[in-house]
């Protein structure tokens, strides 16, 4: 069995987002295992959570933290 290290994401509801954190983890090679997405419908976010190695996780939330996304606390 895998272990998988979660990372949450906010992203704005708009064309394009999710695209982006997928070509910034291409960028880095950083390999996302699963993923989930939590939308309202009318809201203006969502929360996107990543599924990844440990070593990883911490690799993209440096990177996105540093580039400007709203990454929030790693979680195992």
């Amino acid at each position: 069995s895998r272990e998988y290290t979660y990372l949450p994401i906010v992203i704005d509801d708009k064309p394009g987002q999710l695209a982006a954190i997928f070509n910034e983890c291409a960028a880095i090679n950083v390999n996302v295992e699963d993923f989930s997405i939590e939308h309202s419908p009318g809201q203006l976010n969502a929360l996107i959570t990543l599924a990844l190695s440990a070593s990883d996780a911490m690799v993209l939330s440096d990177h996105l933290a540093g580039i400007g996304w709203n990454v929030h606390a790693i979680l195992k």
